[in-house]
C-alpha cells in the first residue's frame, strides 16, 4: 500500500507540474561545479577525443562536503572505441531519501575497455573505464539534464566518498553493440549538453538509460518503461530491486559482480 501511494504521488507530481520546455544551452555554466558537459571529437575510424571527463577530486575526504572548496580534475581523453571489452549496469539505490531508497534509483553505464587499449591523456593520466552517468544540473534558470562523463576511478571514490552503495551488472552484448552503444552515448551527450530541462518523470538519469541502450537492441529486446509514452515513465523501473528483474527478464545480465559498498 505505501509503495502504492508513493508511486502515485510521483506520477501525480510529474503529470501536474512540468519543468517546461526546451531552453538554450547552459553550456557548462552550472552551479554545480562538479559537472560539465563533455565535447567530443572524432580523430579518426573509432577513435574520439573527449573533453570535460572528470577524472578525480585533488582534496577528496570521507566524509565529504560539497563545497567551493573541492577541486575536481578535468581531463581530456583519446578513446579508441573498437577496444570496448565490456559494459555494465550501475544501479545506485539513493539511501539519502530515507524511505525511498527502494524504489528510488540513480542508473548509469560503465564502459571499460581492453588492458592493452585505456582512455589516456595527453599529461600520461589513463584509465579502463568511462561512466556516463545522467544528472540534473540546477543554476539560477532552473534545472536542466545533462550525461556527465568520468573515470571509473572517479566515479567509484565519490561513492565512497559520500557513503554510496553500488548493485553492478555486467551486461550480454555483442561487442559491435558495445561500440555502437558508447558512439550512441558520446554523441547524445554531446548533442543535448543541458539544452533541455529535467523532469522527474520523463527527463530523467533512468528513462534517459533506458533509451540509450534500446538504440542497440532489437525491436524484440527492447523495453517499454512508459505508463504513456513521453509522458508518465513507469515508476517500477525506477525501484532498484526491479531493475535486476527486468534486466534478466530481457536477457541483458551476463554476470552480477559483488555489490561496491560505500557505506555499511
Amino acid at each position: 500500500m505505501f509503495l502504492f501511494f508513493t508511486y502515485s504521488a510521483i506520477i501525480f507530481y510529474g503529470a501536474f507540474f512540468p519543468s517546461g520546455e526546451s531552453v538554450a544551452s547552459v553550456n557548462g555554466d552550472f552551479s554545480s561545479f562538479l559537472f560539465r558537459a563533455v565535447e567530443t571529437r572524432q580523430i579518426t575510424g573509432e577513435v574520439y577525443l573527449l573533453s570535460n571527463v572528470r577524472c578525480g577530486i585533488e582534496n577528496a575526504s570521507k566524509p565529504l562536503n560539497f563545497s567551493a572548496r573541492l577541486n575536481p580534475v578535468w581531463k581530456n581523453l583519446r578513446v579508441d572505441a573498437g577496444a570496448l571489452e565490456d559494459v555494465y549496469l550501475i544501479v545506485e539505490p539513493l539511501a539519502f531519501y530515507g524511505p525511498l531508497k527502494n524504489i528510488c534509483t540513480h542508473n548509469c553505464l560503465w564502459f571499460e575497455f581492453r588492458q592493452n587499449h585505456p582512455a589516456a591523456g595527453d599529461d600520461g593520466f589513463k584509465t579502463y573505464g568511462i561512466v556516463a552517468s545522467g544528472q540534473m544540473l540546477k543554476n539560477l534558470k532552473g534545472e536542466f539534464f545533462l550525461f556527465q562523463f568520468t573515470s571509473k576511478e572517479d566515479y567509484f571514490e565519490l561513492a565512497y566518498y559520500t557513503d554510496r552503495n553500488l548493485r553492478l551488472y555486467k551486461l550480454d552484448l555483442s561487442a559491435e553493440q558495445k561500440k555502437r552503444l558508447f558512439y550512441n552515448a558520446i554523441v547524445t551527450a554531446s548533442e543535448r549538453a543541458a539544452k533541455e530541462r529535467y523532469h522527474i518523470i520523463y527527463n530523467h538519469c533512468v528513462n534517459n538509460m533506458f533509451e540509450l541502450i534500446n538504440t542497440v537492441l532489437p525491436s524484440y529486446q527492447r523495453f517499454n518503461p512508459w505508463l504513456v509514452h513521453g509522458i508518465i515513465f513507469n515508476p517500477v523501473f525506477c525501484a532498484p530491486d526491479f531493475n535486476e528483474l527486468i534486466f534478466n527478464f530481457h536477457g541483458l545480465i551476463k554476470e552480477k559482480l559483488p555489490m561496491f559498498r560505500g557505506s555499511y
